[in-house]
């Protein structure tokens, strides 16, 4: 559809006199007046669409905004439930059992963190022996390599038509020298890191001990605490036995006869 034929089918659907304008082949000929109603019909439709836009916004943001209060309330109503079920539970003796038991839980874990840092530990230990056997095993091929080098140095002096062969196996002597002191450095290092180790294992059980001692007095108090408890009781429901006895004593007319 060209713009001619848009512009007749858009005044079209206005409701105006069509009497008023001409279209020409690129514009379109008003008469007095006729563009002033346009732009005040233009001005009405966006005013309306405008409003409309607006009313659908508040809308939106006040439907979001109710939602986000409504999430507010249920969560407040769910704090001030887990609030009131705990105040009303936490002195109850197995509550409070419960909070004497809890850091057990925790010192199980830890222990089996313990078990996995001696087999760590054990592990390392192993690779230390093996590492410091092959450390002995290349200190020994070193001096054995100098001692070779020694008699090729002897053998290079009295014989000097073998003097560059020697001199060859002189230069490989060297770098197997060097590889094997590099060998032996980081043998030496790696010895250091797992000593560290070692020592850091060695606190860390030593304060595993000292919370696991802890938590076994605090065993032992509770049980004493509950010994106590038992007894309280025990004494209290003979105690109760002897009024009611009593009670049934006095309030029984046979018996009164029987002790006069």
């Amino acid at each position: 559809m060209d713009n001619k034929k848009a512009s007749e089918k858009l005044l079209g659907s206005i409701d105006v006199n069509h009497e008023d304008y001409k279209f020409g082949h690129t514009k379109v000929f008003f008469k007095a007046g006729l563009l002033g109603v346009l732009e005040e019909m233009r001005d009405e439709k966006l005013a309306t669409l405008v409003g409309m836009v607006q009313a659908l916004s508040r809308g939106f943001l006040m439907r979001r905004e109710f939602s986000k209060m409504m999430e507010r309330r249920e969560s407040v109503y769910a704090i001030q439930y887990n609030i009131r079920s705990f105040m009303n539970v936490k002195t109850w003796p197995w509550m409070k059992l419960y909070f004497k038991i809890k850091p057990l839980l925790q010192s199980a874990e830890t222990e089996k963190e313990l078990a996995n840092m001696k087999e760590n530990y054990d592990k390392m230990t192993t690779d230390l022996a093996k590492a410091l056997a092959t450390k002995k095993q290349m200190e020994e091929k070193l001096v054995a390599l100098t001692q070779e080098k020694n008699d090729l140095a002897l053998q290079v002096a009295s014989e000097g038509e073998s003097l560059n062969d020697a001199e060859e196996r002189c230069e490989g002597l060297i770098k197997s020298k060097i590889q094997l002191e590099a060998k032996l450095k980081e043998t030496t290092e790696r010895l250091e890191d797992e000593e560290e180790i070692n020592a850091e294992l060695t606190a860390k059980k030593r304060k595993l001990e000292d919370e696991c001692s802890e938590l076994k007095k605090d065993i032992d108090d509770l049980e004493l605490t509950l010994a106590k408890v038992e007894k309280e009781k025990h004494a209290t429901e003979n105690k109760v036995l002897c009024l009611t006895i009593d009670s049934l004593t006095n309030n029984n007319p046979n018996t009164n006869q029987f002790k006069t």
